[in-house]
């Protein structure tokens, strides 16, 4: 009988490989550098005592960044807010897991291709998708190269080309679920928001840093999540607004998911988005907030680049002050 392959189970077999080599040489990579930092004197990562052993999430925004209407432009100074923040608390033994978003560098190209809806919609989204993805990386690499020149073991990440999804959803995380590993060898891991894979009908994912943060949140389980924005946290309506007010602890109803304001009673939550900001600006970002507190335990503070309040915040100090801090608090409701 003639002998006739089985194409699907092929198929399967030539998109999983590359991904189980992937995790293969990253994890000998993690454990090449963490063999080697052994061996160098002085180790560059700070000693870290038992109680700072927790692994806190940041995410730093992309209007923190960047100079979200001018197309790819770095905001020097508040990058420069952020990595002071970071070597802070790096210096202190603190634990980090950097995401940071694409502000006005990726956003451009994403809307201009339409690949929010894959690749059907535009006769060039493939084109597009690259471009969006060179755009990121560029500015990826300008933040770590700022954050190696302040001392810091820094690390990019991609989630390209072995994170994926189907239909959205990731069925696949890639790197993503070795970041403890990159951690633990002494280096500070920083993820960027990605165009990825997508297996079902799309081709292509958008795949945002909020999202990330809450699959890094599954896999570190943290007990805080930093948000870090152009504004001080969130307020009840767009901050532009001069009767806007802080929100400065927002509850999470660890049933329903609901909102809970204790500040204020009986009002709805308003917010605004830049034209060419295709994850979900603030209100996408108070959504992947409100998920990180009730499917993973973690408590969440949104606040401003270059504030005191952001910094004691990763460095989990006085979390429960609402009087001292500028930002905002989402916590479980009790």
């Amino acid at each position: 009988r003639e002998w006739r392959p089985n194409r699907l189970r092929l198929c399967h077999v030539v998109r999983v490989l590359p991904v189980m080599l992937h995790k293969i040489l990253l994890t000998g990579a993690a454990f090449v550098v963490s063999v080697a930092m052994r061996r160098t004197v002085p180790v560059s990562a700070p000693d870290i005592s038992e109680q700072q052993k927790d692994v806190v999430v940041v995410k730093i925004g992309g209007a923190a960044l960047t100079v979200k209407d001018r197309f790819e432009e770095v905001d020097s100074k508040s990058m420069e807010s952020a990595v002071a923040m970071l070597k802070h608390n790096w210096n202190r033994g603190i634990k980090m897991a950097v995401i940071h978003g694409a502000g006005s560098f990726g956003h451009f190209q994403a809307k201009k291709y339409s690949l929010r809806r894959g690749l059907g919609e535009h006769p060039e989204a493939l084109l597009g998708a690259a471009l969006c993805r060179s755009s990121v990386r560029a500015l990826s690499q300008e933040f770590v190269s700022r954050l190696t020149l302040a001392g810091i073991p820094a690390v990019a990440v991609s989630p390209f080309p072995q994170t994926l999804t189907c239909d959205g959803k990731i069925i696949q995380d890639g790197p993503l679920g070795l970041i403890r590993d990159v951690i633990e060898s002494g280096c500070l891991p920083v993820i960027h928001g990605d165009i990825i894979t997508d297996i079902g009908s799309k081709g292509i994912s958008i795949l945002s840093g909020d999202t990330i943060v809450e699959e890094l949140c599954k896999h570190l389980k943290p007990s805080r999540a930093v948000f870090i924005t152009d504004v001080p946290g969130i307020f009840d309506r767009p901050p532009s607004e001069p009767s806007a007010r802080l929100l400065r602890r927002i509850d999470i109803d660890p049933r329903t998911g609901c909102l809970h304001f204790p500040e204020l009673e009986g009002f709805e939550l308003r917010t605004e988005t830049a034209a060419h900001d295709v994850t979900g600006g603030i209100a996408g970002k108070i959504d992947s907030a409100r998920r990180v507190v009730r499917n993973h335990g973690a408590t969440v503070f949104i606040g401003r680049v270059g504030s005191e309040a952001a910094s004691r915040a990763v460095a989990g100090e006085s979390a429960g002050d609402t009087e001292y801090y500028e930002g905002t608090w989402l916590k479980k409701k009790i």
